[in-house]
């Protein structure tokens, strides 16, 4: 019901950015923008000041999804650099029990298969 609710309500719908930055963490970037896509009231989409691929932490190249990433209406999120990948998706799930209600993150951590703290 709560993704069904989600979906319905289209006139809702938010943009989250995340800048890509040299040397970030991939699986964090991963989890953080899989987790606030999965809501069905939002999207996450990357950002970067140049068009060009950057480098991860691993050497995987990320082409972004967008090089403005000041556009108006759109919301910065953060990986949280500096934790460790699964840490980083506890903080995006609270994040999103701020912003949904927990409804929306109970959906959203069932789909990723995941256990909240």
């Amino acid at each position: 019901m709560t993704a069904l609710a989600n979906v319905l309500a289209f006139w809702r719908r938010d943009e989250y950015s995340i800048e890509l930055e040299s040397g970030m963490d991939e699986v964090s970037l991963a989890l953080v923008a899989d987790a606030w896509s999965r809501t069905y009231r939002s999207s996450a989409k990357t950002t970067a000041s140049t068009p060009g691929a950057g480098e991860t932490r691993d050497k995987i190249r990320i082409i972004p999804d967008r090089t403005n990433a000041s556009r108006p209406g759109v919301r910065r999120v953060s990986i949280f650099p500096g934790l460790p990948p699964a840490e980083a998706l506890d903080h995006t799930l609270d994040a999103i029990a701020a912003r949904y209600g927990e409804r929306t993150t109970n959906m959203v951590a069932m789909q990723l298969e995941y256990r909240r703290h």
